[in-house]
């Protein structure tokens, strides 16, 4: 007999990542909680209809992402920690899978979590998160430290065309952005960075809020939609984009260029991407900074380029692993 499952995240939002981890959590359900689920999927669009269908559910899962953070607006995370206090009044089990966990700073939600995560079974995607849950003082039922959900049963398939000695010419480069205060002066680099012979092509993350910047920033380069080239969603009508290096503002980009063996740049504030850059040994700059060590930090790339690939490959079956 088949069971109800509601699964929960920022779904339908136009961002691959999250379309990305709406596939992977149906797929560790049904790999791992349930043969036979069926699934009640809950929508941005309708967020109130979602206590109705947790009611309807036999089990909620929470699926990957960082629904649990209040850096941006309180709204969102008291909301989905309501879900959660709902679930549990409805005795219904509930799982958050391969969370990120922060971060958190104001009281209203602290105490809304310490009421929300007891008696949930919760696996984080890193180390970070777990510190948060401690620092808290907060004790699901049970809780592991795994891998961001993106990585769940997937294969490492290293995808890049030869880099000679590293060339400082014919390389190939993936930019991902999103709307930012620097994106004038990343232009600037990205035109020398053109003068000086790389082959820049833009990769779009979010299509509702990234195209636009993309294309002004990139000065109207190809680029490609990240939504083309994750499972089950890739074709092979589509052309994978060949690349050695991915500079990045956007998470999941970065766990896509890690999957195909792409060491990458981080640009960012977002304790998420810093801390994936730090477990794979990848680069990392502030927003505040980039503009002034980008270049400094792309040549030392290049310049160690097959340690920083031999330190990501190993990190990524590492994370693939921590999932199975």
């Amino acid at each position: 007999m088949s069971q109800k499952i509601c699964i929960i995240g920022y779904y339908d939002s136009g961002n691959a990542g999250d379309l990305w981890l709406k596939n992977q959590t149906k797929k560790w359900v049904s790999q791992t909680l349930v043969k036979t689920p069926q699934f009640i999927e809950h929508s941005i669009h309708n967020k109130w209809s979602t206590f109705l269908k947790i009611t309807q559910a036999d089990t909620v899962v929470f699926g990957g992402g960082s629904l649990l953070q209040d850096i941006g607006s309180q709204k969102s995370v008291a909301y989905y920690a309501l879900l959660i206090i709902w679930a549990k009044l409805r005795n219904k089990p509930v799982y958050l899978i391969s969370h990120g966990i922060g971060p958190i700073y104001r009281k209203l939600t602290i105490w809304l979590l310490k009421k929300a995560l007891p008696n949930c079974i919760i696996t984080l995607r890193d180390q970070e998160s777990l510190t948060v849950l401690n620092t808290l003082d907060i004790i699901p039922k049970s809780v592991t430290v795994t891998a961001d959900l993106a990585y769940y049963n997937q294969i490492l398939t290293p995808n890049i065309p030869s880099l000679e000695e590293c060339p400082t010419t014919g390389v190939g480069v993936l930019i991902s952005l999103k709307p930012s205060p620097i994106t004038s002066a990343l232009k600037e680099i990205i035109t020398q960075l053109n003068d000086a012979g790389f082959d820049i092509q833009g990769l779009i993350a979010d299509t509702s809020q990234d195209t636009v910047t993309t294309l002004i920033t990139l000065q109207n380069k190809q680029y490609f939609t990240l939504k083309d080239h994750i499972q089950p969603f890739h074709t092979p009508k589509i052309a994978m984009p060949k690349a050695h290096l991915l500079i990045t503002m956007r998470y999941h980009s970065a766990v896509w260029a890690s999957l195909n063996g792409i060491p990458f740049i981080a640009i960012s504030d977002d304790s998420k991407l810093i801390s994936l850059a730090t477990d794979l040994k990848q680069s990392h700059i502030s927003l505040s900074q980039a503009p002034h060590q980008l270049m400094s930090t792309i040549k030392t790339t290049l310049k160690n380029y097959d340690t920083l690939q031999h330190h990501l490959i190993s990190g990524v079956s590492q994370k693939i692993a921590a999932l199975t």
